[in-house]
């Protein structure tokens, strides 16, 4: 059995994120305390999603999204309130903005 386990392949980590640049490098890692404080408070003041939440349909929120785009600007005017769903296609819709595709030279 030790011979199998010397032969096994070594699994292949995916690189973690610190390179990150431009308005993707983050002012606090999301798991600090710092970050985790400020996303609580941000939470706490606007509970449901900004983006689909209706009258009729309040949808919890439980990311909290930077309105600019910025990473670094923590300020509370620039922190909204997003379901998982409504964050995750506001973040393609900016990323599409800097992304090209390599057939597309337009």
């Amino acid at each position: 059995m030790p011979e199998l386990a010397k032969n096994y392949p070594k699994k292949k980590y995916r690189v973690h994120r610190k390179d990150r640049q431009g308005k993707h490098r983050r002012q606090y890692n999301t798991g600090s305390t710092v970050w985790r404080r400020i996303r609580e408070q941000q939470l706490t003041k606007q509970p449901f999603c900004v983006d689909c939440s209706t009258d009729e349909a309040l949808v919890p929120a439980n990311t909290v999204d930077h309105i600019d785009g910025n990473a670094w600007n923590n300020s509370m005017d620039n922190l909204q309130s997003m379901c998982v769903s409504c964050h995750s296609r506001k973040t393609v819709r900016e990323d599409m903005d800097t992304w090209s595709c390599p057939g597309n030279n337009t």
